[in-house]
C-alpha cells in the first residue's frame, strides 16, 4: 500500500512538472523511468543519512563511506535529468512557435 501511494504521489508531482508518468505500469519511456526512480531513491537515501564527517571532522579528510563522492554523483545525475526536462520543454515550445509561424 505504501509503495502504491508513493507511486501515485510521485506521478502527480512529475505530471505537474513534466507532463509525463515516470512511476507505475503505464510509463511512456521505461528506460527514462528507471533512471528517474534511481535518482529519487538516491535522493531519499542521501537525505535520510547524516554525514559522519559533520560530527568528526577528521573523517572528512578520508571521505568516510564515500559520502562526498556519492553526493557529487547524485548532484550530476539529478542536474542532467532536470536539464533534459528543460531542453525537452524548450524544444516543444520552439516547435509550436514554428508551427504557428508557418500557419500565418
Amino acid at each position: 500500500m505504501k509503495s502504491k501511494l508513493s507511486e501515485l504521489s510521485f506521478n502527480i508531482i512529475m505530471r505537474m512538472v513534466s507532463g509525463k508518468r515516470y512511476f507505475g505500469e503505464e510509463v511512456d519511456d521505461p528506460e527514462e523511468s528507471k533512471r528517474v526512480l534511481k535518482i529519487v531513491r538516491d535522493i531519499f537515501d542521501a537525505s535520510g543519512a547524516s554525514n559522519p564527517g559533520d560530527f568528526l571532522p577528521f573523517l572528512r579528510w578520508v571521505d568516510y563511506k564515500s559520502y562526498k563522492k556519492r553526493t557529487i554523483r547524485l548532484h550530476k545525475n539529478s542536474d542532467r535529468f532536470m536539464q533534459s526536462l528543460i531542453d525537452e520543454h524548450q524544444n516543444t515550445r520552439n516547435s509550436s512557435v514554428k508551427e504557428q509561424e508557418l500557419r500565418r
